[in-house]
């Protein structure tokens, strides 16, 4: 959303020619393209659980639209858009494998599974500019915070709830196990 909704937006009423502004999506790409895949490689070595990956990716998330909130100028807006670029280089990678080894995933099938989760996603895009809209209603800076905030808030309530779900799922396999 930031990157999509947000940038353009506040790039232009920086001064920003229409030509950097290009250049600010293209330094972000080309993160992603060059660093993301070193990044991957390096973060599955060092993290073996996708769910935590997950859930680190998505503090990078968060913490690149804290540091947008404690600077809100051209600097800040570089450095976001970095954090995020090398954030989506591994996150995504890591969201990919946990959600196709999600156990519904396996019951219904990828092919279903992944045309549930393109559809997911496009209902994101269309309620992302909402929310974001809604966000800035409070100001720039204040809206990245609460959005930050907001953010890692929802990723510690997934990470303790898959945590307990597998807790859950761990106990269940012992159990089965026993019994047998």
């Amino acid at each position: 959303m930031f990157l999509a909704y947000y940038l353009p937006l506040f790039a232009d009423a920086q001064g920003l020619s229409i030509s950097d502004i290009g250049r600010l999506f293209m330094l972000n790409g080309l993160i992603i393209i060059y660093l993301g895949p070193v990044i991957s490689i390096f973060a599955k070595k060092k993290i073996k659980n996708d769910r935590l990956a997950l859930v680190i990716g998505s503090a990078g998330w968060a913490f690149s639209l804290i540091i947008f909130a404690i600077t809100g100028n051209i600097v800040g807006l570089v450095l976001t858009l970095i954090v995020m670029a090398m954030t989506e280089g591994f996150c995504v990678v890591a969201q990919n494998d946990y959600f196709l080894n999600l156990k519904a995933v396996k019951e219904i099938g990828e092919d279903v599974a992944v045309s549930y989760f393109e559809i997911t996603a496009k209902v994101a895009e269309i309620i992302a500019p909402i929310i974001f809209g809604w966000v800035l209603i409070m100001g720039a800076t204040k809206g990245m915070w609460t959005f930050g905030i907001a953010i890692l808030v929802v990723t510690l309530l997934f990470f303790i709830i898959s945590n307990v779900k597998e807790i859950s799922n761990v106990k269940n396999i012992k159990e089965a196990n026993n019994s047998e």
